[in-house]
């Protein structure tokens, strides 16, 4: 062994490091507060060791970004837990940083003769936050592409340089794979290097300072290294990857839905240790005084300097007190306005919704990929012609304007408008079914609000409106409560709905003869359904009844997708409203569009088992 060490010494010079560190002094003695260079350095070496155990899977580009993480995050072997410590590693060293330079300049070490060390932990730190930011922009989901958007916009706003060095880091003039494949080589590739090499500096100066106490005379107060500090870094850096590991098992990395530049992501926000910039741009003077160009590069700028001379601000004992005053004013300032903003979010019923869906459109891609595996075309071709995810989308588009539907409401918008037509929120159903028998007039009562007061006219005031008025007691009679339930059974079974759940065979057969007959257990409806309504009862080759030429739409597999499709393409046409209409055909709307349209109204798409 002696002889091992022996061999290393001559030709690295370790063991007399490790001396020089063991008996370098401490000036106070052991601090808490000493320890945050250490805790840097092992998060450091933890964001390298997973760093690279993620870099032989991710591939960066606009089709293989977010199709890597995913097979990282829910495929690879133990990936989300590498990939989560690498992402609140990274967070944990953005702290580690704030508080390792209030340390400094709290303890004076960053006056003569350390001013270079302090200026090299400045570097780093700039280079910590480029990492963190660049990370978080490598995931390809639409919060990466969002941020990168923002990073790329606040990049061409610096004055003469500022569009060359977007389009430098963009490789383009558009956003696309270069982008990516750059912000990829600055994050694993001149970041990493560029803090490797401000950690050697250091390392040069700690020891060119450790020669220096030895020459000098040392303080009465101070202590060696080893063993007092040494336990303190230790003790902290532990804790520090402990908390990671936590953060990691309790609350995995994130991933959002692929990036699609086609669509605006309305709950964009930058990672945390930026929302106080992203709140600070909001003010009214920051605006006027210059907007994103003062707020984003010419204050920071100015606050960067006023921090890189506080070595010759702080000599005096005043100036001293000043900057340590400046530091706590800043990072004070910090923290409220993140707070804040975490706080405005909280309570803005918009940006929450906004979130909630983003969540919903995440998870969805995953059960997509999960199922489906991810195409040629990307993951974000999922989420593309997945009717679930489209639906409300078009149905926001093409509907929207005269129907109310709670899914469409709670995914676009906290404050929907004033209606004209039905609710269609349980389209098809048997609650819907049932609402149309026993309680039509107040199905259709938002005709009311329709601009033309004869169209509310022909159906308040119609055949249906009658006679649900005339027979909504005796279907709601205990004694017809069987019945009833026979007669929706029969509808339900011929939508052919999957969504509807499994069907009572025996109870739908006693529903065909309700519908052919009007017979209740008590009693007998109006008139039955067949002597208005046209019904070809499925696996029969002869109708129930013909089409009776009054108007009432055929009921024939009534709210399953061949009967929405055909009645969207011609709702005027004699099988539906006949002269009765006033809703506008869709039979322009492009096939796959009106189809995943009435997929998704009527359950007719994938879901996962939970």
């Amino acid at each position: 062994m002696h002889r091992v060490s022996h061999w290393l010494e001559a030709r690295t010079g370790l063991i007399t490091w490790f001396r020089e560190l063991a008996n370098a002094p401490v000036a106070g003695g052991p601090r808490w507060r000493y320890a945050w260079g250490s805790v840097l350095v092992v998060l450091f070496i933890t964001q390298l060791v997973t760093g690279l155990a993620m870099a032989g899977t991710y591939s960066p580009g606009r089709l293989s970004s977010w199709e890597s993480t995913y097979y990282i995050q829910h495929q690879l072997h133990w990936g989300w837990l590498v990939r989560g410590i690498h992402h609140y590693a990274a967070q944990a060293m953005v702290v580690a940083l704030a508080l390792q330079v209030l340390q400094i300049v709290w303890d004076r070490w960053y006056l003569a003769p350390r001013e270079l060390s302090f200026w090299a932990t400045i570097a780093g730190g700039l280079c910590i936050l480029g990492l963190s930011h660049t990370g978080y922009q490598l995931p390809g989901d639409q919060r990466a592409h969002a941020a990168t958007s923002i990073f790329l916009n606040i990049m061409s706003s610096a004055p003469v340089a500022g569009p060359y060095l977007q389009e430098l880091v963009q490789g383009s003039s558009r956003y696309g794979n270069l982008t990516l494949s750059r912000l990829y080589v600055l994050h694993v590739g001149l970041l990493p290097l560029a803090y490797l090499a401000v950690l050697g500096l250091q390392s040069l100066l700690w020891r060119a300072e450790a020669r220096r106490s030895r020459q000098d005379d040392v303080p009465l107060n101070a202590t060696r290294f080893w063993p007092g500090q040494a336990l303190r870094n230790g003790i902290f850096s532990l804790l520090a990857v402990v908390t990671v590991v936590g953060l990691t098992l309790t609350q995995p990395a994130e991933l959002g839905a692929p990036m699609n530049p086609a669509e605006a992501f309305s709950a964009a926000r930058p990672e945390w240790y930026f929302l106080f910039l992203f709140r600070f741009l909001k003010f009214e003077f920051v605006q006027q005084l210059g907007g994103l160009v003062f707020g984003a590069i010419y204050l920071p700028t100015l606050i960067g300097l006023i921090i890189l001379i506080m070595p010759w601000t702080g000599r005096s004992r005043w100036g001293h007190k000043a900057n340590v005053a400046f530091l706590l004013l800043l990072f004070t300032g910090v923290g409220y306005l993140t707070v804040t903003t975490l706080r405005e979010d909280a309570l803005n019923v918009d940006h929450q919704l906004a979130l909630h869906h983003s969540e919903q459109l995440a998870q969805r891609t995953v059960d997509l990929a999960s199922q489906t595996g991810i195409p040629a075309s990307g993951a974000v071709s999922l989420l593309a012609n997945d009717p679930l995810t489209q639906g409300p989308r078009l149905f926001q588009k093409n509907c929207a304007a005269c129907h109310h539907h709670e899914a469409v409401v709670a995914g676009h918008a906290a404050h929907p408008p004033q209606f004209s037509a039905a609710d269609l929120s349980q389209f098809g159903s048997r609650e819907w079914m049932k609402a149309i028998l026993i309680d039509y007039s107040t199905v259709l009562a938002p005709l009311k609000n329709h601009s033309d007061a004869t169209v509310a006219a022909r159906f308040l005031e119609g055949d249906m409106a009658s006679w649900s008025s005339e027979n909504r007691d005796l279907l709601l009679a205990p004694e017809n409560a069987t019945s009833l339930a026979a007669l929706l059974e029969f509808m339900a079974q011929q939508s052919g709905r999957k969504d509807l759940g499994t069907i009572d065979e025996k109870l739908a057969l006693q529903g065909r003869e309700v519908f052919a007959t009007g017979k209740l257990a008590s009693g007998s409806l109006s008139s039955a359904c067949i002597d208005c309504h046209a019904m070809h009862v499925r696996g029969e080759d002869k109708p129930l009844a013909e089409n009776s030429g009054t108007g009432a739409p055929t009921l024939t597999g009534y709210g399953g997708g061949v009967w929405l499709t055909q009645f969207l393409k011609a709702p005027g046409s004699d099988d539906y409203f006949g002269a009765k209409n006033a809703m506008p055909a869709f039979d322009k709307l492009p096939p796959r569009e009106l189809e995943m349209l009435v997929q998704w109204m009527t359950g007719d798409y994938w879901r996962p088992e939970r």
